[in-house]
């Protein structure tokens, strides 16, 4: 019990200080998406088409597809979670990515396109790939 209620905290705490972080099991290996696995991303809509990321400001532009270059995932570890810091953060289900939406963001659809790897906890993804199909 009190296990679950720090790692909620800890979740709140990296969110809040403007880290993107996914939280897994220590002995969780990455996965190969066996099809596309559509996922949500709260995004800031800007001028011409262009969309930036919530937490880093990244640019993102429909008709694209976004990979993770150099090391994959950046990762540390506790006695018993792996938390994923570098990656391509999205979420399983459009009512879990509204409980981060503010007035200034919006939700949009994306793509884990098969072949990806990605980390994934439940409700959130972390993939090396994401896709943002055009309308």
């Amino acid at each position: 019990m009190e296990y679950s209620l720090l790692l909620g905290l800890l979740k709140k705490t990296i969110i809040k200080n403007n880290v993107m972080c996914l939280v897994v099991p220590k002995s969780q290996r990455t996965k190969v998406a066996k099809e596309d696995i559509v996922v949500y991303k709260t995004l800031f809509k800007e001028k011409n088409g262009i969309y930036l990321s919530t937490i880093k400001g990244f640019p993102y532009q429909r008709g694209y597809l976004y990979y993770q270059t150099g090391k994959k995932f950046t990762t540390e570890q506790s006695l018993f979670d792996k938390f994923i810091y570098k990656g391509l953060h999205s979420f399983q289900f459009k009512k879990e990515a509204k409980k981060y939406l503010h007035r200034t963001k919006i939700i949009v659809e994306m793509i884990i396109p098969k072949g990806a790897r990605y980390y994934y906890d439940g409700g959130k993804y972390c993939s090396d790939q994401l896709l943002f199909p055009e309308l």
